[in-house]
This record gives C-alpha cells, sequence and structure tokens, in this order.
C-alpha cells in the first residue's frame, strides 16, 4: 500500500522557504520512501480549472489547449486513496466531469503529469 500525504508547512526556519510551500512524502509499510519538499503549484490557473467548490460530489476539471493527458488522486484527510485515474482531453473536449457524489468531507485534489501539478482541498457537500 501506498500513502502520498501532503502537507501544508506555513513556517520554517530554513532560509530557503520563506513563503508556504508543500511537502509531499510517499510512504509504505517500511516507511517514507520518497521526500520532496519546496513545491508549489506549477500549473497557472488559466491551465487548470476545478469547479465548483464547494460541491455535492459532482465537478468539473476543465484544461487549456495545451493539455492532453492528466492523472488525478483524490486523497481522504486519513491519507487513503479516494479516486486514482488519468484524464484525456482532445480538442472538442477540454473538461471531464468527476463523479463523488457518495462521499461527502474534505478531500485533497492532485493533478499532474510530467511537467507540472496542482494541488488543492475541494470540500464536498
Amino acid at each position: 500500500m501506498r500513502v502520498i500525504i501532503i502537507f501544508i508547512v506555513l513556517m520554517l526556519s530554513c532560509s530557503l522557504m520563506s513563503q508556504d510551500k508543500h511537502i509531499i512524502l510517499e510512504i509504505d509499510q517500511t516507511g517514507i520512501n520518497d521526500c520532496i519538499t519546496n513545491i508549489e503549484n506549477t500549473f497557472l490557473e488559466t491551465e487548470v480549472k476545478v469547479y465548483p467548490n464547494p460541491n455535492r460530489g459532482m465537478f468539473s476539471i476543465e484544461v487549456d489547449g495545451n493539455i492532453n493527458e492528466l492523472n488525478l488522486k483524490v486523497i481522504e484527510i486519513s491519507g487513503a486513496t479516494v479516486l486514482d485515474q488519468q484524464l484525456f482531453f482532445n480538442k472538442e473536449n477540454r473538461i471531464q466531469e468527476i463523479n463523488l457524489s457518495d462521499r461527502k468531507g474534505v478531500y485533497l485534489l492532485i493533478i499532474y503529469n510530467e511537467k507540472a501539478h496542482y494541488v488543492s482541498k475541494i470540500i464536498i457537500e
């Protein structure tokens, strides 16, 4: 079992991290496999949009014309992965609808490809 945990670091004494950053830890049964620090969202707000938020379990992921494929992870507060799938886009279809209507709560949404990533909180009411 593999769990990815993302912490938002508000204050660090390290001089390299003068503003809010993310820390991503990959953990399995043997402990921490990977630690990536000093990461910011690298997709611009105009490249990836997630809406509405909050929602009732149905939300959309919209991308600009340069993105054809993304990976999506939705993670519970406990660290369990709720959804892990690839999303494909083309000229005619720039929006993917996601249905998590059977799950209420606060989730971590991770959208990424080999070049960039986007991390956000999503609320399902």
